[in-house]
């Protein structure tokens, strides 16, 4: 069955936003989540109503994992009804090498990335009724299972995500299925460097940077396909390889 009602973690802004609005067209209620993009998080929420979908706007911060999972399932089940899928979106991307990695950056990258969803799926699954079933997608890294020294707290917080999506496949089956998106290039760094499509050029082997529909598609497959649980599906352009 379709998703009646979707939380989509950090929706106010770019890649969030294109899959909150994919949602939407498809009838399923939005509750737009943010932490400090206010203006764009109602911008967004406006938008989305033209649309002839229930919105919720609920302000979290994720940084207080278990406090954020608690007040975001409280405001959309009160103002959508139950939440049948999950979209965890939201998440930090810092450099950090191990000499100078600090303590902060660590505990900042596992909190969001990591934590986050994790309590956020305790909470999808304490609140969903029993006649439901549900929907968890994480969205990933590529480079989550290719080692990188210059990214090293997101490395982990992601490979660990990987790991988690599959875990709760097992754990939480039949009654709610667990996938991931491990993604490529899609939305270019702001700012934007100058060297960036060269280096997609070089290192995508269909030499292109994907895009968000790419994204939103692959989301609607996996929505559409019951009998899929516990996968990670590559939008990578080939990078991955």
């Amino acid at each position: 069955m379709k998703p009646t009602s979707a939380l989509i973690t950090g929706s106010a802004i770019r890649l969030g936003k294109h899959i909150a609005f994919a949602l939407a067209e498809q009838g399923i209620n939005i509750a737009v989540h943010y932490n400090s993009s206010r203006d764009e998080a109602e911008q967004t929420a406006s938008e989305l109503k033209f649309l002839g979908v229930k919105v919720a706007l609920i302000q979290a911060n994720l940084s207080d994992p278990v406090a954020a999972s608690r007040e975001l399932f409280q405001q959309a089940n009160k103002q959508l009804g139950p939440v049948d899928l999950l979209i965890n979106s939201a998440a930090i991307f810092n450099a950090s090498h191990l000499h100078d990695l600090t303590e902060e950056n660590f505990d900042s990258h596992l909190a969001i990335n990591l934590k986050a969803p994790t309590f956020l799926s305790q909470e999808f699954q304490r609140q969903l009724p029993p006649q439901l079933h549900g929907h968890i997608i994480n969205l990933l890294d590529w480079r989550a299972r290719r080692s990188d020294p210059n990214y090293l707290a997101y490395s982990l917080s992601k490979a660990a995500l990987w790991s988690m999506t599959e875990i709760l496949a097992l754990d939480l089956a039949p009654k709610i299925r667990v996938n991931a998106l491990s993604l490529g290039p899609m939305l270019a760094p702001e700012p934007k460097p100058a060297d960036y499509e060269q280096r997609i050029r070089e290192n995508v082997p269909l030499q292109t940077p994907g895009s968000p529909e790419d994204v939103t598609k692959a989301i609607l497959f996996l929505i559409n396909s019951p009998y899929i649980t516990g996968t990670i599906l590559p939008i990578t352009g080939g990078e991955h390889l």
